[in-house]
Parts: structure tokens; sequence; C-alpha cells
């Protein structure tokens, strides 16, 4: 979800630079006397609130392909722009799109592939003849980490454990062939 929010910070960023960048050519042109999108809004150049808003109106509007037509360009540079904020609106757009898709599943992928790899170390531990309580740790353990770190797990699922409960899990599953050897006994 770090992803996500960083997009949506990314895109809050993109679209505050596009709207300075509008309001700078409606600007420009209101001083070269030229006929701007502000003068169609019927607005003050130096209200730079309602300028400001109107700007980045037209940019999230733009930018999202939405496209109401209630701002448009009038002069070459406006109409430029808007060209080019449109082109980028339409990559950027889908591709956050995209991105957002791509990191939900990936999120479900990691959740799913978790509840597999718990069910492998069960029923490893059944296999096994654990004992409940070494079963009751490495589960513990298991928790942890999906806690820790959302499930991330290591390809091997015992060389991952500590050393302790690791040793512990060997011996548990070695104590049957030591016990069947006539000379240790």
């Amino acid at each position: 979800w770090i992803y996500l929010l960083l997009l949506f910070s990314i895109n809050l960023l993109l679209f505050h630079w596009g709207a300075c960048l509008w309001y700078y050519i409606g600007y420009k042109g209101y001083l070269d006397n030229q006929f701007t999108w502000m003068d169609y809004d019927q607005l003050d150049p130096l209200n730079y609130k309602d300028s400001y808003i109107r700007s980045l109106y037209f940019v999230i509007v733009a930018f999202t392909t939405t496209g109401y037509g209630d701002i448009r360009g009038y002069t070459n540079a406006e109409c430029i722009f808007t060209f080019f904020w449109l082109l980028f609106g339409v990559y950027m757009y889908y591709g956050s799109v995209a991105a957002t898709s791509i990191a939900i599943t990936n999120a479900q992928f990691e959740t799913d592939n978790f509840q597999y790899k718990l069910e492998e170390v069960y029923r490893f531990c059944k296999v096994a003849n654990l004992s409940p309580s070494l079963t009751a740790k490495i589960r513990d353990y298991y928790a942890y980490l999906w806690k820790r770190q959302s499930g991330a797990l290591e390809k091997e699922m015992l060389l991952e454990l500590p050393k302790v409960l690791y040793k512990d899990v060997v011996a548990s599953l070695n104590i049957h062939n030591l016990q069947r050897i006539s000379m240790l006994k």
C-alpha cells in the first residue's frame, strides 16, 4: 500500500506542476493581450486562488481523459500544452491504473502464497510426526513472519527458521532414526 500512496503523491505533484504551468501560459497570454482560457472563464489573472483552482481542475480533468470541454486552450501555447498534457495524461493515467491493479494482484498473490506455504508447513509437521509443542512453535514463528513481513517467505521453509527452532525440528525428525540404531541405545 505504500506503493499506492507513493503513486498518489506523484500524481498530486504532477497535477500541481501542470496547474502552475497552465496558469503561467494563460497569464503570459493575458500579458500579451491574447484571448486566453482566463478571459473565457472571466477570471482575474491576479486572483491566484480562483485561477489556481480552475487550473488544477483543468489539468485533473484533462489528465484523466474525462475532458468536459468547459476549459480549453485558445492561444497556440495553450493548445500545444493541452495536446501534450492529454497525451501525457493518457499514458500516466492508464499506467497508474495498471500499476494499481498489479499492486492489488501482487498483494493477493502474496496472501495466497503464504497460505499455501503455511498448509505445507502443517502437512510437513503432521507427516514428520512433530510434537504438538514444536508444531505450535513453528506455527507461531510463521504467524510472526506474516505480521512482520506481510507473508514474504523464503524458498526453503525450514532454512528460514531460527537456528534453535531448526535444531529442534531436525532433532525431532531424526530421533526415531537414532533410536533404531542399536549402538546408540
